[in-house]
Order: C-alpha cells, then sequence, then structure tokens
C-alpha cells in the first residue's frame, strides 16, 4: 500500500512537471504571436501545432527516458544475475509516455484557450492571468504531492512563467518592428 501510495505520487509529480511544461511553452508562444499582431486564425493554429508536437515530443521523450532506465535497470539485474523475477513491462514505458503527452497538451491549451477568448488588443497583458493562476494551481498541487513548502512552489512557478511569457512578449515585440 506504501509503495501504491508512493508510485501515485510520483506519476502525479511528473504529470505536473508536464502540465507546467505544457502551460509556459504555449504561453511563451502565444505571447510571442500575440506581440507580433497574429490573427486569431494564425495564433489558433500555431496553438494547435503547440499542443500536437508538443505533446509528441513530451511523449516520445517520456518514453526514450523510461525505456532507457529500463533496459539499464535489466542490465544490471542480468548482470548482477539477482533473483528479481520481475522486469517493468513496455507498456508501462508506453503508460508513461501516454501521460506525458497528454498532460503537456493540457497544459499548453490554457493559454491558448485564453488567448483564443480574449480581446485581441488586449490579448498580451490579459493572458497573463490565466497562465499565472494555472501555474500558481500546479505549484501548489505539486508542493501538496511532494511535502515541498507550498510558497516556494508556486512563487517558482509563477516567476518562471512570467519570465517565459515577457520572453515571448518581447520576441513578438521586436519581430513586429
Amino acid at each position: 500500500m506504501i509503495d501504491d501510495r508512493k508510485a501515485w505520487l510520483e506519476r502525479g509529480r511528473e504529470s505536473i512537471v508536464d502540465l507546467n511544461d505544457g502551460i509556459v511553452t504555449a504561453a511563451g508562444i502565444a505571447e510571442g504571436f500575440a506581440a507580433a499582431g497574429a490573427t486569431t486564425q494564425a495564433l489558433v493554429f500555431a496553438g494547435a501545432t503547440v499542443i500536437l508536437t508538443g505533446g509528441f515530443a513530451a511523449a516520445a521523450n517520456k518514453y526514450g527516458e523510461e525505456r532507457t532506465e529500463w533496459e539499464m535497470n535489466r542490465r544490471l539485474v542480468e548482470a548482477e544475475r539477482a533473483g528479481t523475477e520481475h522486469i517493468e513491462p513496455a507498456r508501462a514505458n508506453v503508460f508513461a509516455a501516454a501521460n506525458a503527452g497528454l498532460f503537456f497538451a493540457l497544459g499548453a491549451a490554457v493559454p491558448l484557450l485564453g488567448m483564443r477568448w480574449l480581446p485581441v488588443r488586449d490579448r498580451s497583458e490579459l493572458a497573463y492571468v490565466p497562465v499565472l493562476l494555472a501555474l500558481g494551481l500546479t505549484g501548489w498541487f505539486a508542493a501538496w504531492l511532494t511535502g515541498l513548502p507550498k510558497k516556494r512552489m508556486v512563487l517558482r512557478n509563477l516567476a518562471l512563467g512570467a519570465t517565459t511569457m515577457t520572453a515571448g512578449l518581447i520576441v513578438g515585440h521586436v519581430i513586429a518592428l
């Protein structure tokens, strides 16, 4: 039972990391596009591209990471001829990959949905609100799962997210000149 709880907490922590990656990546890209004067159609197209390609990239990265770890562990087990009868099946690697892709895509949808429904002239400034709310929530949830200080986790997420969005905004303004 304790091992199940540890596994659940670890999966939850990893999912939050993927969710944050999606939020921050999409927010930075959306800020750049919006600042450059992209149309709503271009913003939606860019957003869909971020969700799909970013989700697949996160899934592929996670699968490679999980599979490599499994293969390294298997080699150690074989080399030491340990009495281990159970080696993690490949389907667990696929689950981890699908989970990473799904949570990245969910995170990426947050700023893009906000941008989609905000007035064109106020997109850049107003988009910070849903993104920072989402990042504050994921920071709090990650702290709850890991037992780390909530304030530090929330502030870290907020600072990194705001910095990324500001960088995207600056790049968009420079390109639009």
